[in-house]
């Protein structure tokens, strides 16, 4: 059975950036991401025997048009295709177009539109034969055995499906439980060049250490997508994969892929010992939780390579934290960035703006904070994704603006809280890239720290700032 996995163009030409939870036009680092759940997708299909072609046309640089011919010359049988809120439009008119291009090829859909919006998602896009509920290796697989058998998808587990003109959705979620047990992602398909560390613009791959994330946070996608149950690699397995990307594909530079890098400390003390001893050479950035931090773990992960550590700090507001339920006090996350500093790692701050509780005050605080403590900074409008506890809050009080689904975006604030208005969301978060970055000590240490071709590349950001 053919395959074509694909990464799709958009229509209006822009960058995209579709990686589970990740949604939004071209990172503000204005770099893209490898494709990692679809590098293991890849992987996972070719493990069962089939034929698999996996195309980014993002990051390879594919038109829509060169991507229709392609996709005309190849006559897949199954279209597996990722998609997002900001881009679902152009996504589902692709496959439109697709599915009149090749006859009887079937389409899914995966990503978070499709985890949220099942139901709505093949109702509203009658082209589009299936959808994944969550993260897609499981459900795929289990979809492309029963079409190569002349079956359908109805009843299995994380699928929407059509039967007797209805859409039907499975409750039942099939996640993998052993994530040692999956075959390293497919890297021999895409360039690795393609994707690159921000700043320095070294070779990047991803190296995914665990899914799911066990705390409540009213806001975020990762309960939804991957569960709340935390499912950890282990050190070995991550070794594995980093060594082989060093050795066979010369990637150095790694974003180490979860929610939270410092959730369980022995089997990030046990990675970062081994990185070390092997003496693999290599500069990693992931995310970190501000509770679970200390000088002598933070000694080793710089050891090991850590350049970088990004917080989900949000806000410096303890009122606006604890209505959040984010579980933390606002010293936890001034304690970890000092802590941070001092073992010579980059702190990397993650604010949002609009949250509720959300004033003036509390919006032009946090962007001192930011200033104060962090070496560099992300800020984004809060985005009340359907299924989220922010969503429900926002339409029972009558926060929550009606939009289209591609205006779920990052740079978008779609909540009218009481005295600051979605309008004012966007100005602030503007205003804090601006107060943040266009400081001239900033600028001047980003510019000594960036490679010349680096340099073009960032006037992008002021595009990506004002969304």
């Amino acid at each position: 059975m053919r395959i074509l996995i694909l990464n799709p163009p958009a229509s209006d030409g822009a960058s995209y950036i579709r990686e589970g939870r990740c949604m939004q036009s071209r990172s503000s680092w204005t770099e893209l991401f490898p494709p990692i759940t679809l590098m293991y997708l890849s992987s996972s299909l070719r493990e069962r025997g089939f034929e698999v072609q996996l195309v980014d046309s993002v990051a390879q640089g594919i038109s829509w048009q060169e991507t229709l011919e392609h996709l005309l010359s190849r006559a897949p049988e199954l279209l597996v295709l990722n998609t997002a809120f900001p881009s679902i439009r152009s996504d589902m008119d692709f496959a439109r177009q697709a599915k009149e291009l090749v006859s009887g090829m079937k389409t899914v859909a995966v990503g978070v539109f499709p985890t949220l919006l099942p139901r709505e998602g093949l109702q509203a896009f009658p082209w589009l034969d299936h959808a994944v509920v969550g993260e897609p290796e499981r459900a795929v697989v289990a979809l492309a055995e029963r079409l190569a058998h002349g079956a359908d998808g109805a009843g299995l587990p994380s699928l929407a499906w059509r039967e007797d003109g209805q859409v039907r959705v499975s409750e039942e979620r099939d996640l993998v439980q052993d994530l040692d047990s999956l075959v390293f992602p497919d890297r021999d398909s895409i360039p690795s060049d393609l994707f690159r560390f921000p700043l320095t613009g070294d070779p990047l791959t991803m190296i995914s250490l665990s899914r799911g994330c066990p705390h409540s946070c009213i806001y975020c996608l990762a309960p939804l997508y991957y569960g709340r149950r935390e499912r950890r690699r282990s050190a070995e397995s991550a070794l594995a994969e980093i060594r082989e990307c060093v050795r066979r594909h010369g990637i150095r530079h790694f974003i180490f892929w979860g929610e939270m890098v410092s959730s369980r400390r022995s089997v990030l003390v046990d990675l970062c010992e081994a990185l070390v001893r092997e003496g693999l050479d290599i500069c990693w950035m992931g995310a970190a939780r501000a509770d679970q931090l200390d000088d002598e773990l933070l000694a080793l992960m710089r050891r090991s390579g850590c350049y970088m550590l990004t917080l989900g700090l949000e806000s410096s507001s303890q009122a606006i934290l604890d209505e959040v339920r984010k579980g933390l006090k606002v010293e936890d996350g001034i304690q970890a960035a000092q802590a941070i500093r001092r073992a010579g790692i980059k702190v990397m701050g993650h604010f949002v703006v609009g949250l509720p509780g959300e004033t003036e005050e509390t919006a032009r605080a946090s962007r001192v904070f930011a200033r104060r403590h962090c070496d560099y900074a992300q800020f984004y409008c809060a985005v009340p994704y359907p299924g989220t506890e922010l969503a429900e809050r926002g339409r029972a009080h009558g926060w929550l603006r009606e939009a289209d689904w591609t205006e779920y975006d990052f740079p978008r604030a779609l909540l009218d809280l009481p005295g600051f208005s979605a309008e004012r969301a966007e100005v602030l978060r503007r205003r804090a890239f601006v107060e943040f970055y266009f400081r001239p000590e900033v600028v001047w240490a980003n510019l000594r720290r960036m490679k010349p071709r680096e340099v073009l590349k960032r006037l992008d950001f002021r595009s990506w700032m004002k969304g």
